[in-house]
């Protein structure tokens, strides 16, 4: 990893080099110490340097952590059988009772924005409706 940021530099420094003298550069200023050629605590320069969390996570789990994903249909996800006919129209009962709500939603709103009256403060799972 060192030797890819070098090069890095190397060609920063290089291409920084050739180009003309009346480009203005800006220098990096950390708000933390406030000197000067990096710009965050989590840089290794800075004298109050953080290491990033996300590392710190990483370090601490003993387990490596494998995430994916796994297609499968409901009927081969189901143990009980005959539970899969109940659970389906349940769903199925839930879908019409939502779309419902949402409809009857949208018409009262509609009628208070029409009556100038005040909008109302909802929460998001109501909003994914409008």
């Amino acid at each position: 990893m060192k030797r890819k940021r070098t090069a890095q530099a190397s060609a920063k420094s290089s291409l920084a080099a050739t180009t003309a003298a009346s480009t203005t550069t800006t220098t990096a200023t950390c708000s933390a110490c406030g000197q000067v050629g990096h710009s965050r605590r989590s840089n290794h320069l800075c004298p109050f340097y953080i290491p990033r969390q996300r590392v710190e996570i990483h370090a601490k789990s003993a387990v490596p952590m494998v995430s994916g994903t796994v297609k499968i249909g409901f009927g081969s996800l189901l143990a009980f059988e005959p539970l899969a006919g109940p659970i389906e129209s349940a769903v199925a009962r839930l879908g019409k009772i939502t779309f419902d709500a949402s409809r009857l939603l949208n018409i009262h709103m509609s009628k208070v924005c029409a009556d100038g009256g005040e909008i109302p403060n909802l929460p998001n799972t109501i909003r994914l409706y409008f």
